[in-house]
This record gives structure tokens, C-alpha cells and sequence, in this order.
């Protein structure tokens, strides 16, 4: 099972629009482990919070059908 995860363009309008919800729909699923570990790699330098609030923003955007407590692991 995948235990990490690394995403090169992590502030990209890509990884917001497809590939955040599709993995926040495993994670859902039980396809990939609820504590799986994601590094995500930019040319931005985001602190820690700004990539998360960028995530959280995504997610509401774009996968609100998975669940609030999906969203926020």
C-alpha cells in the first residue's frame, strides 16, 4: 500500500482540480492509507499552513463530495 506520496507542480491548477480530489476519493475508499504522507514540491515557496489552506480550498472546490473528516486528513 502507498504510504507516501511526492507531487512535482503541487500549486498547479492540475494537482487542485484532478489530483488532490482523486486521491482525498482513495483515501475515502480505503484504496490508499488515511495517514499516507504527501511532500509536495513547487517552484512557489509555501510555507507548510499556505500549502495546506491551498489544499483545503481544493478540496472544497473540487471533491466536496467526500466527506468533511476526508477533507481534513
Amino acid at each position: 500500500m502507498i504510504s507516501r506520496m511526492v507531487i512535482f507542480g503541487a500549486t498547479g491548477d492540475l494537482t487542485a482540480r484532478l489530483l488532490l480530489p482523486a486521491v482525498a476519493q482513495l483515501v475515502e475508499s480505503n484504496a490508499l492509507l488515511s495517514d499516507i504522507k504527501i511532500l509536495g514540491s513547487a517552484v512557489e515557496q509555501w510555507s507548510v499552513e499556505k500549502f495546506r489552506e491551498h489544499i483545503a480550498q481544493a478540496l472544497d472546490a473540487h471533491a466536496a463530495q467526500t466527506s468533511p473528516a476526508t477533507r481534513q486528513k
